[in-house]
């Protein structure tokens, strides 16, 4: 075999192997892979994945998902969750009698 056969044969791999590796960037690409703000890059899926597995039951959202964006909100804004999560107080009852008395008289229509 000559030496051109061999340069041949590389040049050859090496085009088939830039041409598999653009073809996997592209689907990459099109499913969101390698963009940055989505939520299928594969950054931002290990991230939470790990997270998620390092939190345990306790320090997830509502839901039972760990985002590290939620973690750091969390971080930052202490004891909000409380506040979100306090029991509505009941509304205050009306008066037994108050369908007697009607709607309430806004006074500036008197004299109208």
């Amino acid at each position: 075999m000559k030496v051109w056969h061999l340069q041949a044969a590389g040049v050859a791999a090496a085009l088939l192997g830039v041409w598999y590796v653009s073809r996997q960037i592209g689907a990459g690409i099109s499913n969101g892979a390698l963009n940055p703000a989505s939520t299928n890059n594969v950054v931002y899926q290990g991230v939470n994945a790990v997270g998620g597995a390092l939190a345990g039951d306790n320090g997830r959202n509502a839901d039972g998902s760990w985002t590290l964006g939620g973690w750091l909100y969390d971080v930052t804004h202490p004891g909000w969750a409380a506040e979100v999560t306090a029991p509505t107080p009941a509304p205050a009852e009306a008066h037994p009698e108050a369908w007697l008395y009607g709607p309430p008289i806004n006074s500036s229509t008197w004299g109208a």
